[in-house]
């Protein structure tokens, strides 16, 4: 199963913080976030919003970057479990952060872990059901 997420972010280094490298990773790079469960760099879209620009040209200015990552799960394990796990990685990492939206699968929801987990079980439950009517 493979899940997208994207998170909207100012936070230059959560990247680097998600794969726990000091060097940005590639696309591509994969870490494994608990056994069975690999979470992937897709790409990075970085938006420049010209309200946004400091009109001094010497000013730090960091534009909105959006994070498209892949979660990998092989486990075979419950549903509710698995959203459980995913969540709790999910929710530590970007807590606190300058995160200013995430989605999952396209569905926008609120940085909050029970948001998290529960739009995850939601997903899963669905995903699942679509691979059983394959059967």
């Amino acid at each position: 199963m493979q899940l997208k997420i994207e998170i909207d972010t100012k936070d230059f280094r959560l990247l680097n913080d998600l794969f726990e490298t000091k060097k940005r990773p590639e696309e591509g790079a994969t870490k494994q976030i608990a056994e069975g469960v690999i979470i992937k760099y897709e790409k990075s879209e970085t938006k420049i919003i010209e309200e946004e620009r400091p009109s001094d040209k010497l000013a730090f200015y960091i534009p909105p970057e959006t994070l498209h990552l892949a979660i990998i799960a092989t486990l075979n394990i419950g549903c509710s479990i698995l959203a459980s796990l995913i969540s709790r990685w999910i929710y530590e990492k970007i807590k606190g952060r300058n995160v200013e939206k995430i989605k999952i699968e396209n569905v926008e929801i609120k940085i909050d872990r029970d948001a998290i987990k529960k739009t995850l079980e939601e997903v899963i439950a669905d995903y699942l059901k679509k691979e059983k009517q394959k059967r």
